[in-house]
């Protein structure tokens, strides 16, 4: 993505240039790209250029002369610069054209030619267009997403450098120029440097050699190096090293698969879970049907104590669906990153009470569920998040709870948090299954003969982390289990 970006970049700069370029394929000699001053100087349009010879657009006499300079290139490899007077209507016009060669990556052959023109009987000289040439590829040079050097040929000292190579690096600029390659460690073995240095002399380019460069610090980072080797017409030659750090790009591949990895283990966990769900709804929709059948056909038989016991038995079936369809919503919204904190301001003693004998007369606890609150204090956050840890907390305790002992609340306030505790006294939980017990759909052995399906401690657990707090586990014979819940006495909108 990041070189598609700089690509059309590029090529937005290209077409503002003040004088004209065009680019064609070497293979067919076609225009994939003509800039605004090219289709001025030549008064064609440039949907009518792209994708044509010049032998189809221009009058034989320069058609010719382009053919010509185009397969000289071609054989010989190297730049050209030429002058010609060329007839544009009724003018005629002193052109000089620079022909440069672009080598596609694989094979070290010419895919592209580019072509720069100036009218020399304009008053902006060669020179000046050259120069101003110059500060546009300075531009484009220092803006490019990798790193670039331009290293002299004959004494191998750095000449150019880019922003891009200099931080990769850890270096400021004037600590790279005007030294020699060998001072930056592109490779460890000197002489592996030297006969890539060698093969791209001979071949025009090198790409992609992977390799470790050493960093000023010590540390060693994984590097694309690219080897350009750029000889034009009789002036000095030189390398053009393309630096691609690796590590950005492996860390991006590492991101890519973990997402895929999630969202593969989320569609197995949905897959899984509506099975799940798709069964455990049989039982409470069973009790429901076979009470309400009952009652259809044998109503005028059955005492009023027969009645109510049905009745209640379609009311704790209806409230197991109805939660197992909230914990179902509020798990999608917790796993998929879309609930929104909404802090509010609540009386936690108050709260935590009202709440607690809701889960006793749905659970039927014979047992009390005792608060230990020595005074009312206010929090601010998010009442459904906070309203799903204590329901599953709580009932998770009385469904586990020794039937002879008490559920225990406690909560105080800390410093910056507020910590809430519940208590049972049922078999403990075994050691090595504690770091498991917030997995979803993880039922460890002691809830063989207790009705559930895995995800209430799975959703305490997110709805705590959304609320940037900690839930921990400790369970042994003499203080049985209890779960310590600490959050931010305050959250704030997200």
């Amino acid at each position: 993505m990041e070189n598609l970006e700089s690509k059309e970049v590029i090529l937005e700069m290209l077409d503002t240039l003040p004088y004209p370029l065009s680019i064609k394929e070497a293979k067919t000699l076609r225009y994939n790209f003509v800039n605004k001053a090219f289709t001025e100087l030549f008064g064609i349009p440039k949907d009518y250029l792209i994708g044509c010879t010049s032998q189809e657009i221009f009058e034989k006499s320069i058609a010719e002369r382009f053919y010509e300079l185009d397969q000289k290139l071609i054989e010989t490899k190297k730049g050209i610069k030429d002058k010609f007077t060329i007839q544009i209507g009724s003018r005629k016009e002193l052109i000089e054209i620079h022909k440069i060669p672009h080598f596609a990556k694989d094979t070290n052959e010419i895919d592209l030619i580019i072509d720069t023109f100036c009218k020399l009987n304009q008053e902006t000289t060669a020179d000046e267009i050259l120069r101003e040439t110059e500060i546009f590829f300075q531009n484009i040079f220092e803006r490019l997403p990798v790193g670039v050097i331009v290293v002299r040929a004959t004494d191998f000292s750095i000449i150019q450098v880019n922003p891009y190579f200099a931080n990769l690096f850890n270096l400021e600029i004037d600590q790279i120029l005007y030294k020699t390659i060998w001072n930056l460690e592109f490779c460890k073995d000197r002489e592996v440097l030297q006969k890539y240095l060698n093969l791209a002399k001979e071949y025009g380019y090198l790409q992609h050699l992977e390799e470790k460069c050493k960093l000023k610090d010590g540390r060693e980072i994984d590097v694309a190096l690219h080897i350009v080797y750029v000889e034009y017409l009789n002036q000095e030659p030189w390398y053009l090293f393309i630096v691609t750090d690796l590590s950005v790009i492996q860390q991006a591949n590492r991101e890519i698969i973990s997402l895929i990895q999630k969202e593969q283990e989320l569609q197995q966990l949905k897959n899984r879970f509506i099975s799940l769900i798709s069964h455990e709804l049989r039982t409470p929709l069973s009790a429901i049907v076979l009470s309400v059948d009952l009652l259809q056909r044998f109503s005028d038989k059955l005492s009023k104590e027969e009645k109510d016991k049905h009745f209640e038995k379609i009311r704790t079936s209806v409230q197991t669906i109805i939660r197992m369809i909230e914990n179902s919503m509020h798990l999608e919204k917790l796993t998929t990153e879309e609930f929104v904190l909404q802090p509010t301001k609540i009386s936690l003693k108050s709260y935590i009470k009202d709440i607690a004998e809701k889960v006793e007369s749905i659970y039927n606890f014979k047992n009390s569920v005792r608060l230990h609150i020595n005074e009312e204090f206010e929090v601010e956050t998010d009442e459904v998040l906070l309203g799903l840890i204590l329901n599953n907390l709580i009932g998770n305790a009385i469904k586990y709870s020794n039937s002879e002992s008490p559920v225990n609340i406690y909560a105080k306030l800390l410093e910056n948090d507020f910590q809430i505790q519940i208590q049972n006294s049922g078999e403990p939980i075994p050691k090595e299954e504690i770091p498991r017990l917030f997995n979803i759909f993880f039922r460890g052995k002691n809830s063989a003969h207790t009705k559930g399906y895995g995800i209430g401690l799975s959703i305490v657990k997110k709805a705590v982390e959304a609320l940037r707090g900690s839930v921990e586990v400790e369970s042994s014979q003499e203080k049985g289990t209890i779960f310590t819940v600490k959050l931010p006495r305050r959250i704030l909108n997200q």
